[in-house]
């Protein structure tokens, strides 16, 4: 197990190790989300962080273009107000048992409403936001005392985290400040007695400490967690607080996890490289430069509402007075003249709508809106949502795979352990039932209904060909066709037969089409004999063949 030096010493690297991308971060959060103070402010004076009053902004387009990117994602992948995820089976076998699937369903719902009613939904947004600025964002994925999920979005300003060969994040610390009464609540067995005295003075009890919370991955676990319930020292991940100042340790009982609680998400990735990069950092260099082209702008324009005032030597007597009422003497009515500064506002301005329109093309802005009119057709949406899922499909493939896949197995881990799941059944268990995640947001969706199309698309082009060529129609397996369809629109398993279901009803069918076709096999001879014995007996009374003629 680490110990609490090794943990400072880690988060003193690890500092180090990013001071290459600080001040990126420093002007990301300075000009694309000023909301949440500049990035290296301590905790101290993070609150009054906000400068209003100074103003050094002068251009929203890059924090608007930022804030609709990141609810877009939020509404195409989250949505709280719809489900977005499905759970399968990899085994097709356990994806055709109707019990099987009836109890995959009932363990989705579980999941589903865990989160909706956890604040995930909260986090996520400014999860969202920081991974479309900063390119990495990192949320923390708990359980409180009652049961419930409990998520929380950490700020990368003080939030560092380890690799491993592959890539897995083993280890995620975060830097924060909390007062000397806040220690003393919150750890009192292993409190130093500095930060005791300091808890217990009327005047000093909000001095500000930096704690390290570190959730690491334990050196001492070796293989895989394969189902065993452990002591919390024991399991895969281990929870520990430090105070930086002297590498104490403040942990009084170690918390285990089984999972790694914590996800860290980036952007987009550039091989060997540990960050995120993000739209914003990609058009940083525009942002600057809209910002400082919108502060002379204002300056100049400034000049032409209010201009100068050119006055010759001596010819004024007195302080110029330019308050509404006030009185200037001059020698002559014209020796004051206002300065014409002669901008060129029509350049400026051409300048600043390129601009603004290369940082709303960073951040997909125009392919995001849907066209004001109602006139868009059906076509043309499917249209714009395919274009939508190729510009920000790399960047969605990496947030399921990094945040929420272990986000949906972790959930779904938590309930099967404190038995909030229906008991597995015994076919599951038997076939050793793995899940596979499918995503039902806007963009996956838009994925789906397009093999949807094109089965209906063939299934149109082989209703007009029957006519013409009748055996067209056996290249097509329609029982796999509907099966997909069914899949593809979310068709709840329990209205579907099992494919056993459907051969026993194939061979009754059959049977009975036998009987039939015996039944009138039957009735045919049946009746081909009453003829035969009919024309006998005609036969006989005409006199058969040795009979009188005439």
């Amino acid at each position: 197990m680490l110990t609490a030096t090794e943990i400072v010493a880690r988060v003193g690297a690890l500092y180090t190790e990013r001071s290459n991308i600080n001040e990126t971060y420093e002007r990301i959060a300075q000009f694309v989300i000023p909301q949440e103070g500049r990035f290296w402010q301590t905790m101290s004076d993070w609150e009054s962080a906000i400068q209003w009053r100074h103003r050094y902004l002068f251009d929203s387009t890059a924090v608007n273009s930022a804030q609709t990117l990141a609810a877009h994602i939020h509404g195409a992948l989250t949505s709280p107000a719809t489900r977005w995820f499905n759970l399968r089976f990899k085994q097709d076998q356990l994806n055709d048992n109707v019990e099987a699937m009836t109890w995959l369903e009932d363990c989705q719902d579980r999941i589903w409403y865990s989160l909706v009613e956890s604040n995930f939904s909260l986090e996520a947004n400014e999860f969202y936001l920081d991974l479309v600025t900063f390119g990495t964002a990192v949320m923390a994925h708990d359980v409180a005392d009652d049961g419930s999920f409990r998520f929380k979005t950490f700020m990368l300003r003080g939030c560092y985290f380890d690799e491993d060969f592959d890539g897995k994040v083993t280890g995620v610390y975060r830097q924060k400040q909390y007062t000397a009464l806040q220690i003393y609540q919150r750890f009192p067995e292993n409190c130093p007695d500095d930060i005791i005295a300091q808890a217990v003075s009327a005047t000093n009890y909000n001095n500000l400490h930096s704690v390290i919370h570190a959730i690491v991955k334990n050196p001492d676990f070796e293989g895989e967690w394969q189902g065993e319930t452990l002591p919390p020292d024991r399991r895969p991940v281990h929870e520990r607080f430090v105070l930086q100042k002297g590498a104490i340790e403040l942990t009084q009982q170690i918390r285990g996890y089984y999972e790694m609680p914590a996800y860290v998400t980036k952007w987009s990735k550039q091989a060997g490289s540990k960050f995120g990069y993000s739209p914003a950092m990609n058009v940083l260099s525009d942002i600057l430069t809209l910002n400082q082209l919108v502060e002379l702008i204002l300056r100049s324009a400034e000049k032409v509402i209010d201009p100068p005032i050119l006055a010759p030597d001596r010819g004024v007597f007195g302080d110029i007075d330019l308050q509404p009422g006030g009185v200037t003497v001059v020698r002559d009515t014209q020796s004051l003249v206002p300065f014409e500064s002669k901008a060129r506002f029509d350049v400026s301005q051409l300048e600043r709508t390129q601009l603004q329109q290369s940082i709303k093309d960073a951040f997909f802005i125009d392919k995001l809106q849907l066209k004001e009119s109602p006139e868009m057709t059906a076509t043309e949406t499917n249209a714009r949502m395919s274009l939508m899922q190729r510009l920000l499909g790399p960047a969605l493939s990496r947030i399921e795979a990094d945040f929420l896949e272990p986000l949906i197995n972790r959930s779904f881990n938590i309930l099967f352990r404190d038995e909030q799941l229906s008991p597995t059944p015994a076919v599951v268990e038997e076939m050793g039932g793995e899940l596979q995640i499918e995503y039902l947001g806007p963009l996956s969706r838009g994925i789906k209904m397009e093999e949807v199309e094109s089965i209906d698309r063939m299934m149109l082009t082989v209703q007009n060909l029957v006519p013409m060529v009748p055996e067209i129609g056996d290249i097509i397996n329609w029982e796999e066709t509907f099966r997909t369809l069914a899949a593809r629109l979310g068709v709840p398993a329990k209205i579907l037969r099992s494919r056993a279901e459907v051969a026993a009803i194939k061979e009754q069918r059959q049977q009975q089409e036998q009987q039939a076709m015996q039944a009138q096999q039957m009735e045919t001879m049946a009746g081909a004999l009453k003829d035969g014995a009919a024309a006998t007996k005609d036969f006989a009374e005409a006199g058969g063949i040795g009979g009188e003629i005439g």
